[in-house]
């Protein structure tokens, strides 16, 4: 039997055995060099016909351009949660003028909680100790003084 010539890969130079039904006409080792084979080749193909790969790829493009405007992507996001968490932030606002401050922000923020539109952090004032003070007086923002917070004295009235 006469031994076979084992022959070279055209990309790492490496000796290699060609699979059994490509042995007349395997040129590169494996996956990795056969990629970079047909890479090259194609860089050869595309330099040679300048005009040709050009007007390939304008249509390339266009054809990608069009695929993109006919609407095959995704739909845009619905603003059915956007509609809803407005008319509930409407009827807070129009609840408002009877209820304290205290009790609009509690529901302002539940609501904002459930609809998942701000992170949680931002509306906890993660990170901080107290909320930042009010520019308002006492009087004006709704607060108590020292002496109403006495159950004692708002009990009894004196």
């Amino acid at each position: 039997m006469a031994a076979m010539a084992q022959p070279r890969c055209t990309e790492c130079r490496t000796w290699f055995t060609p699979a059994v039904t490509a042995r007349s006409h395997q040129r590169v080792c494996g996956a990795a060099c056969k990629r970079r084979r047909r890479n090259k080749l194609a860089r050869r193909r595309r330099r040679d016909d300048l005009e040709a790969q050009r007007a390939d790829e304008r249509g390339r493009q266009e054809k990608h351009r069009d695929g993109r405007e006919g609407g095959n992507g995704h739909e845009p996001p619905s603003g059915r949660k956007y509609a809803e968490l407005l008319g509930k932030l409407q009827q807070i606002v129009d609840n408002a003028s009877r209820l304290s401050r205290a009790t609009f922000r509690r529901d302002a923020l539940r609501i904002l909680r459930k609809s998942t539109v701000f992170a949680r952090s931002e509306m906890d004032g993660a990170g901080r100790c107290h909320e930042p003070p009010s520019a308002l007086g006492p009087a004006e923002n709704g607060s108590r003084s020292a002496s109403d917070l006495d159950g004692v004295t708002a009990r009894d009235g004196s």
